[in-house]
């Protein structure tokens, strides 16, 4: 049966969609670009989606790339198999699976619907999160060696309901990752259960604040994406609701500002953003370049005013809101659309624009930064499943050369791996955050990197974007030929820190909160024992990598370890050593601590002996005054 009962055919009645159709006919030609290869087999992926009708997930289910075990690649995450098992993949760092769900410890889940990725308790091991249709949202710690058990928020996220998409992000800038749950309401269900919810995470309990800011009202609720939309360094909100424009809801999609205290203000009233639709998946990205968050929604070919079937392209404008670009791009599709991408799968240093279809090919479009987008013939290669429902893709650049590949998940068929080829050619930027506190895969990060006259953005995102699942939290650069490389790049870490990199050379880096900083052996505070492991990067001429230690010594930036970094470690050091109550300042509380320790030698070391010569003296005064504000 046909979703809404309405099938991609029916844009014959539609002159206007008969029209875009046949436009499209004339740009389905896209040279030079290396079809994608279908490699699930031959890698290791081994995983078949149950067919329709399906028996739950009510709409599709997820999938996901991340790095489960710290190892610098990502591995694989796939929910919608039959008999309820969550497919999980490691990745050998070359694009080749080994099946490790079975020792996992991950539960059978029949009634599984979306996933997403994040680490939860600040220890580098990101947790799986699982929601499901009419059954508790899951929450999986991560234990190492790819095992996983229940974590404490497990069964936290109240009575279960339609559960779709849940989202991440730190709202109130506390440190820690904060939830929303999107609910697809069923007309007619218990009105204080169907509800979306936005749910702060105050030490482990999490709070639902959607009632008060009036986001709970009823809406068959797809997904929500966390985005700073108007670059004020918060997290805003978007929110995709399915038959917006029918009854009994007449509920358009949401956009959410955050004051940055993580409390919303609906401002969807008159803004362009707010279509009313059978809105379902959303692609998020800065599509035109102009470097704000853009959004592409997917929908079917009802010729229903007033959207009339087409995927709204929603392009922002910073703080004045957003403009309908679809036609301008030419990215009108006229095929019931689900998960939808915008990544740079050219290599062009532009974000593309993937969408998964029901009843016909996927799509892909390639952006050269000038409009129209140029549709390219059976999605490169990516064409999904046969006459069934493509629900949900995630991107990641899984055989680690320099392109980012796709897992496309579709009913009654294997999971399918694209590989990517446009990396043959071509080179790129790839960098992984590590924050701070608990939020250590610095979720809600921007990155803004500059390649010759244009500033390249992407957001790290976690679950929300596409449908369903979530792409890899590696941020994905393509140098579109600059063989010199990037000139520079600035990190906003969600708390508001802020770092500045010189010349990014292609190839995949870790960049480091500034407070983690010296930090090589990641007990928590600095010491000669750092010091040491700064000592053997610089020997070694290692570069900032994923997965090694010397990231935490890259001071200055230039994602190398050599000898300008060993003072300005030598600096943090003797901050770190001065700053006694160890709150990351040097003022009155440390003079303090010092003064108590005056004068008495000291038989066992005391922190307040700054120069090692076993009496706390006015050498040790000068020296902490030394430090006093340097931070």
């Amino acid at each position: 049966m046909p979703r809404h009962g309405v099938f991609h055919s029916q844009v014959g009645p539609c002159p206007r969609c008969l029209a875009l159709w046949l436009g499209s006919l004339a740009s389905a030609e896209a040279g030079g670009f290396p079809p994608f290869t279908e490699e699930s087999n031959t890698r290791g992926i081994n995983y078949v989606v149950q067919s329709s009708p399906q028996s739950s997930g009510l709409y599709g289910f997820g999938v996901a790339c991340a790095d489960l075990d710290a190892d610098g690649d990502d591995d694989v995450i796939a929910l919608g198999a039959l008999d309820g098992r969550i497919g999980l993949f490691t990745n050998n760092g070359s694009g080749f699976f080994s099946d490790v769900g079975l020792t996992s410890g991950l539960p059978i889940l029949s009634a599984a619907s979306a996933l997403a990725v994040a680490d939860l308790t600040g220890d580098g091991l990101p947790e799986l999160i699982v929601t499901q249709v009419h059954h508790a949202v899951r929450v999986f710690q991560n234990t190492g060696a790819l095992h996983f058990v229940p974590h404490a928020l497990d069964g936290a996220f109240g009575s279960p309901t339609t559960s779709k998409a849940v989202s991440l992000a730190d709202i109130d800038r506390d440190g820690d990752l904060d939830f929303y749950l999107a609910t697809y309401t069923i007309p007619n269900a218990p009105s204080l259960l169907e509800r979306n919810r936005l749910l702060r995470n105050d030490g482990g309990v999490l709070v639902d604040l959607a009632p008060a800011l009036t986001m709970n009202r009823p809406a068959r609720t797809f997904l929500g994406i966390f985005s700073d939309l108007d670059k004020d360094g918060d997290q805003d909100l978007y929110v995709s609701n399915d038959r917006g424009h029918l009854a009994p809801f007449f509920a358009a999609n949401q956009l959410w500002l955050n004051d940055g205290s993580g409390h919303f203000t609906d401002v969807s009233a008159g803004n362009a953003a707010a279509v009313a639709c059978f809105s379902m998946g959303v692609a998020c990205g800065d599509f035109d370049g102009n470097g704000t968050a853009d959004f592409l929604v997917t929908n079917i070919p009802a010729p229903n005013a007033p959207v009339y079937g087409v995927n709204p392209l929603l392009l922002g404008n910073g703080a004045s809101g957003f403009t309908r670009a679809e036609t301008l791009w030419g990215v009108e599709d006229l095929n019931t659309g689900w998960g939808a991408l915008f990544a740079d799968l050219d290599h062009n240093g532009y974000l593309d624009l993937f969408v998964n279809h029901q009843g016909s090919p996927n799509a892909l479009w390639l952006n050269d930064g000038t409009p129209p987008a140029l549709l390219v013939l059976n999605a490169g290669g990516a064409s999904g499943v046969p006459s069934q429902w493509n629900y949900s893709t995630a991107a990641a650049d899984l055989d680690r050369d320099g392109d980012l590949d796709l897992v496309s998940l579709g009913l009654g068929s294997k999971l399918l791996l694209y590989l990517n080829h446009a990396g043959d050619a071509g080179q790129s930027v790839r960098v992984r955050l590590e924050g701070a506190a608990q939020n250590r895969d610095a979720i809600g990060a921007r990155i803004e990197l500059v390649v010759g006259t244009r500033t390249l953005l992407r957001e790290v995102q976690a679950g929300g974007v596409g449908y369903l699942g979530q792409s890899s939290l590696e941020a994905h650069f393509g140098l579109g030929g600059a063989s010199g490389g990037a000139t520079m790049a600035t990190v906003y870490f969600p708390d508001g820190a802020v770092r500045e990199l010189d010349a990014l050379n292609p190839g995949a880096y870790l960049v480091v909160h500034p407070s983690l900083l010296g930090d090589g052996n990641r007990d928590g505070h600095l010491d000669a024992l750092d010091r040491a492991s700064l000592d053997e990067c610089i020997l070694i001429g290692a570069a900032p990598r994923p997965g090694s230690p010397c990231a935490r010594h890259d001071f200055n930036g230039d994602l190398l370890l050599d000898a300008h970094d060993a003072p300005l470690f030598e600096a943090a050091l003797a901050h770190a050593r001065a700053d006694l109550d160890n709150d990351a300042l040097v003022n009155a509380r440390d003079l303090v601590l010092l003064l108590d320790a005056w004068g008495i030698p000291k038989v066992t070391p005391h922190a307040a002996d700054l120069d090692d010569d076993g009496v706390i003296s006015c050498e040790d005064l000068a020296r902490l005054l030394q430090e006093w504000d340097a931070r």
